[in-house]
């Protein structure tokens, strides 16, 4: 390139460090390999110099390229963003720089920069410019997605940074600046925030700014115009429980599930959004007591009552309202992102205790290692002609998608999908969705999902496994299992669920279980009569849940790694259409569950349940909750305070001090009596879960 004009070599400098990364993170591997195709095939390119771009002509094409190089580019065609002409230049370019001979095979930069010098660059960029390139909006944002990033490992001549939450990545261009920093898996418009936290993340991995002054996750903020504030919601739900639990909890009427649905668009209105999925779900359960339905409890009721009036108390510490997982997020907000690769990896049917009946399909992007999920789901009021078996079957969830079905066993494209925070996507229209080929389970590198060793897998859960006021995330309870060696496998009538013992290879044990539901019964029959012999090495994509058991995982798919056709099973779908034979089993399960029966849903906050823990403290625990429930029903007038006395002193005696403590404290008056109660409930089902990881 020696000869040309200033701009020419400068941009010949800059694409000399791009490696095929780049190029894809630019536009996609399609595009690339296009471009490759192109140019060995002789593409004809011109090239015209001006003061501030460089000009080529593809034609019938021209490509104008900036000083910041192919990530600023435009293209005349009609292809939106970076193209294949776009990228068919920089290649160009990039050969040129490196070799005389317009014919010689595209190559590796022989002098590629140091991570040192690249991250040197980046440490360089002050706020005052950050601000200055992106504007106070993005720079905001980025401020607040800065801490989630992660530095990829060195590698020499790049330096990525990682947003697995966000599925976007940055790449900085050695001498590209700001406008060279190459953003993929983010929508247009954020692409500057993305490009903002990078720099950011950088900054805090070398000490330069403080983490006080990049905020990682900033909670909503009380809305100004509410018609009430926060102090007075949170003073309201408090007293509408404890009233609540005064009179009894038999005894609520239609006006309670109306005070409850009104504090929850109070809640909502000043952005509170966890609390107020709370008393929507209050006021749902009492209505269910109200009009005598046969899901009514009010045991669960007080449950539920206990963690709403603890999570209003955690909110009124000033303190607590800057814990954005206190006060939650509005899940109904999604983000568009501008592609997702996506694998499919397990389906399953389910139902939720609440009423709704349901399909949720889970994808793995192997570029962030992260699971991705769609749902579809309908009230079982309102869900004739609603089968999740047929949903299955049925068509979308997006344009170019024949089928749920067809998207749990390929590898797929979307462009412009929208997700949660949470990582549920949307079936919005505008998301496009492209079949690349069928999946094999030889595909998948699940990363931290992937246990094969039981200790390390409970290390997980109780990690990641929602205990008091910790918020669940379903995706963080999806794991895959790959067993050393199988065990023995039955169905417990009495429990109503099938179990499976797996070892890994220390010869621990861990439980696959699944409590027999109508819609679990074809994956109980699949598990039941497959061969557990032969060559193939088998990984089970599973969902943790708490049983009486204990801890275990409900598999809801099994990867075949050494079968010869690479297979996936979805199990609950294993015969989808067909009607599921009836073992001895199964015949002696059709025969006593045909009542309604609640199920644990990964949508909710997680329903307690029995833990494995010694039978001293089980029977305390035991005594206390039914003399709490028992005074919860009828009302506070028949509190037992003898009774109260005698099981505070049990409490001492084994250690349960804050339990103790709570049932022997003062409780002068009927609101001290009702909030006495509230946390003892609260008390106890933190030590169930807590039990479970002892």
């Amino acid at each position: 390139m020696a000869g040309k004009g200033p701009l020419l070599n400068s941009l010949a400098t800059l694409v000399a460090g791009f490696d095929i990364g780049a190029w894809e993170a630019l536009a996609n591997k399609g595009l690339v390999r296009r471009a490759q195709k192109d140019l060995e095939a002789g593409l004809k390119i011109e090239v015209e110099e001006e003061t501030d771009a460089i000009r080529f002509k593809i034609a019938p094409y021209e490509i104008t390229m900036p000083a910041a190089g192919p990530a600023k580019a435009s293209c005349t065609c009609p292809a939106r963003g970076v193209c294949q002409h776009i990228i068919a230049a920089g290649m160009w370019l990039q050969k040129m720089a490196r070799e005389d001979s317009p014919q010689a095979e595209l190559a590796q930069p022989k002098e590629l920069l140091s991570r040192e010098e690249i991250e040197k660059e980046v440490l360089a960029l002050t706020l005052e410019n950050l601000e200055k390139w992106a504007g106070v909006a993005a720079l905001r944002e980025g401020r607040q997605l800065a801490g989630a990033g992660k530095i990829e490992p060195a590698s020499q001549g790049t330096l990525v940074v990682d947003f697995p939450d966000k599925g976007a990545k940055a790449r900085f261009v050695p001498g590209g600046g700001l406008d060279g920093i190459i953003v993929s898996g983010a929508a247009r418009a954020r692409q500057q925030a993305v490009a903002v936290a990078a720099v950011l993340c950088v900054h805090l991995a070398h000490g330069k700014l403080a983490p006080e002054e990049v905020a990682a996750s900033k909670a909503l903020e009380e809305a100004a115009q509410a018609p009430r504030t926060r102090d007075e919601i949170l003073e309201a739900v408090s007293a509408v429980i404890e009233e609540a639990l005064q009179v009894g909890l038999a005894h609520v009427s239609s006006s309670l599930k109306e005070r409850l649905q009104t504090l929850g668009m109070s809640a909502q209105a000043t952005n509170l959004p966890r609390l107020a999925r709370m008393l929507r779900a209050l006021a749902d359960e009492t209505a269910a007591i109200v009009e005598r339905l046969g899901r009514a409890s009010e045991a669960g009721l007080l449950l539920a009552m206990a963690r709403a009036h603890a999570l209003a108390h955690a909110l009124k510490d000033p303190s607590s309202r800057a814990r954005s997982d206190l006060v939650g997020v509005h899940r109904t907000q999604y983000e568009e992102l501008s592609r997702l690769d996506l694998l499919g990896a397990a389906a399953y049917p389910w139902q939720t205790a609440s009423g709704y009946l349901g399909l949720t399909v889970l994808y793995w992007e192997p570029a962030a290692k992260a699971w991705y999920s769609w749902s579809d789901a309908r009230p079982i009021t309102q869900a004739a002609g609603f089968n999740p078996l047929n949903r299955f079957q049925g068509s979308g969830p997006w344009e170019g998608i024949e089928s749920p079905e067809e998207s749990a066993r390929s590898r797929m494209a979307l462009v412009s999908p929208r997700r949660n925070p949470e990582g549920r996507l949307s079936s919005s229209s505008s998301t496009k969705g492209m079949i690349l080929g069928a999946v094999t389970a030889s595909e998948f590198d699940f990363g931290g999902k992937l246990f094969s060793d039981w200790p390390a897998l409970r290390a997980y859960i109780a990690r990641v496994f929602p205990i008091g006021l910790r918020e669940m995330h379903p995706l963080d309870l999806i794991v895959v299992l790959q067993p050393r060696k199988l065990g023995r496998r039955y169905f417990d009538e009495q429990k109503q669920l099938f179990q499976w013992e797996i070892f890994d290879g220390n010869n621990a044990s861990f439980l696959l279980a699944v409590p027999y539901r109508d819609w679990t019964a074809q994956a109980i029959k699949f598990l039941e009569d497959m061969n557990s012999t032969g060559e193939s090495q088998w990984r089970f994509v599973a969902r943790i849940f708490p049983s009486e058991i204990g801890i275990a995982a409900e598999p809801l798919a099994l990867h075949r790694i050494g079968a010869s056709d690479g297979a996936i099973v979805h199990l609950a779908f294993s015969a989808a259409g067909k009607k599921a034979p009836k073992t001895s089993v199964l015949n002696a399960v059709l025969n006593v569950f045909r009542e309604n029966d609640d199920d644990w849903d990964e949508e909710e906050e997680a329903e307690e349940t029995v833990s494995p823990i010694p039978r001293v403290v089980e029977n305390l625990l035991g005594r206390i909750e039914k003399t709490v429930e028992r005074t919860s029903e009828s009302g506070i007038a028949s509190l037992d305070m003898a009774a109260l006395a005698s099981l505070a002193k049990d409490a001492q005696r084994l250690g349960m001090i804050p339990l103790a403590k709570t049932l022997g404290g003062p409780a002068t008056g009927p609101a001290d009596m009702a909030r006495m109660i509230l946390k003892v409930r609260y008390i106890c089902s933190l030590y169930r879960q807590s039990a479970v990881f002892a």
